[in-house]
């Protein structure tokens, strides 16, 4: 399948999903955090495509939380690039949140906090940038796995749900409809800093 056609049919999932949860309304202005993997990135550009067809106007700011690993700013020059084309808006804000996990606090299991860490810096995030929505990057595949998790591991029937609170502003997940090995690595431009920035924030 081919970028475009790719893009094309993750569009159309994804104006499902906002149309049948009323995920977006005129006038949002929707965030998104980008941390340079193809989920985020598609989810990205995805909504800036789906603005000119959906029927109202919603603005989409893209932001990514530098945790500075290492003690080290990461080069996001090639989101900025890449978002440029699109007429997306982008902002990088170097965060502590690798030397509070890994210096500071020193956690063996460093997932929790680093999440947790990550969530209030995005919402404050979108606070300060007026932003009153915050899309995330979750897709069906997501959503499959959590489904089977709680029911092997806690014994009950539940899964995330699509639009939810937890935090100053609402987080809903507009690709729960595609699934990610079929669309988003199709739709992540080539020259997206994906692989780099995975690699290095697992160093």
């Amino acid at each position: 399948m081919s970028s475009s056609r790719a893009m094309q049919r993750l569009c159309g999932l994804m104006r499902k999903a906002v149309q049948d949860y009323e995920m977006i309304a005129p006038g949002d202005k929707v965030m998104v955090g980008v941390s340079g993997g193809k989920d985020s990135v598609a989810l990205t550009i995805g909504l800036a495509e789906l603005r000119k067809y959906i029927g109202f106007d919603f603005t989409v700011q893209a932001v990514t939380l530098d945790p500075q690993f290492g003690g080290r700013p990461m080069d996001y020059t090639v989101l900025q690039e890449l978002f440029a084309k699109y007429d997306i808006p982008y902002e990088i804000r170097r965060t502590e949140i690798g030397p509070v996990v890994f210096d500071y606090r020193k956690e063996k299991n460093p997932c929790a906090l680093c999440a947790k860490l990550r969530r209030g810096a995005l919402h404050t995030a979108a606070q300060e940038l007026g932003c009153n929505k915050v899309a995330l990057g979750h897709h069906l595949d997501d959503a499959v796995e959590t489904f089977y998790m709680n029911l092997w591991r806690e014994g009950r029937i539940g899964c995330r749900s699509l639009i939810f609170r937890a935090g100053t502003s609402p987080s809903s997940g507009p690709c729960c409809w595609p699934p990610s090995r079929r669309s988003f690595p199709q739709c992540t431009p080539r020259g997206c800093p994906s692989s780099r920035a995975s690699a290095l924030l697992t160093a």
